[in-house]
């Protein structure tokens, strides 16, 4: 699909036998990549297929069934909603996500780490350390946030973090998130609920108080690293008009 849509002359695509041969959980979280990205370019896809289960996911303006020699045409709604459910969890799970994390398979051992769960399948490894900071300590700070990548592309990951943010916001605790991640921070950069703090030089606090924290930063400046903080947003259900978010909450109440 990446080739056929980077390769085409003209504003139009059309891929026969779409998704036949991949997992069709791939199939569903491909087809709302390809969606995207075909709208975004402003450009036409014709996705010729047999499976009926990539409908929602691919979001098409129209669409004929030749099985029953029907044309229809079809208003563009949101994907199907995904319900994850949160939990605390040990270090166990961790092997399985390490090395799809971008830059490190290293877990701390002092982490407080999450799981999320879409159905009997874990699908989001998150994991939180304390901030080192010289004169605040209610600050914790993103350790580490994995999405596997049958189900990357979604919004799971900002979602989980956005949850994580409001958890310890209802706390009182204070959270950050220092990433050189493109997605992350395009995210966190058009999200009303994270401030960014500005780029952080490694030089501010000294090394006594961040540790190993300092020397990834300054390791780590040459790829665009950016901190940002969670702010709840102002009056109202901090979740509203967000079934994701009411979903986590739901289940962290009755946690």
């Amino acid at each position: 699909m990446a080739l056929a849509l980077a390769e085409a002359s003209g504003d139009l695509v059309v891929v026969d036998e779409f998704t036949s041969v991949v997992d069709r959980q791939v199939a569903r979280v491909a087809s709302h990549a390809t969606q995207k990205t075909v709208r975004r370019s402003g450009r036409r896809l014709i996705a010729v297929t047999c499976h009926y289960d990539v409908t929602d996911w691919l979001q098409p303006d129209w669409v004929y069934d030749v099985v029953v020699g029907e044309f229809s045409w079809r208003s563009v709604l949101p994907h199907p909603q995904l319900d994850v459910e949160i939990y605390p969890v040990d270090r166990s799970p961790w092997p399985m996500f390490r090395r799809h994390h971008y830059l490190s398979g290293d877990l701390l051992s002092s982490a407080r780490c999450f799981g999320g769960w879409i159905g009997d399948q874990m699908v989001v490894f998150a994991a939180i350390r304390h901030f080192p900071h010289p004169r605040t300590r209610n600050i914790m700070m993103a350790h580490r946030l994995v999405v596997l990548p049958d189900y990357q592309g979604l919004g799971i990951g900002g979602r989980v973090n956005d949850w994580i943010g409001q958890h310890l916001w209802d706390r009182r605790t204070r959270y950050r998130n220092v990433v050189t991640h493109p997605a992350v921070i395009a995210y966190c950069s058009r999200s009303p609920r994270w401030r960014e703090n500005g780029r952080p030089s490694g030089l501010r606090v000294s090394k006594q108080a961040a540790g190993s924290m300092i020397r990834h930063q300054l390791s780590t400046r040459h790829l665009g690293v950016r901190s940002f903080e969670y702010r709840a947003p102002r009056g109202g259900d901090q979740w509203a008009s967000d079934p994701v978010g009411d979903a986590l909450r739901e289940k962290l109440e009755q946690a």
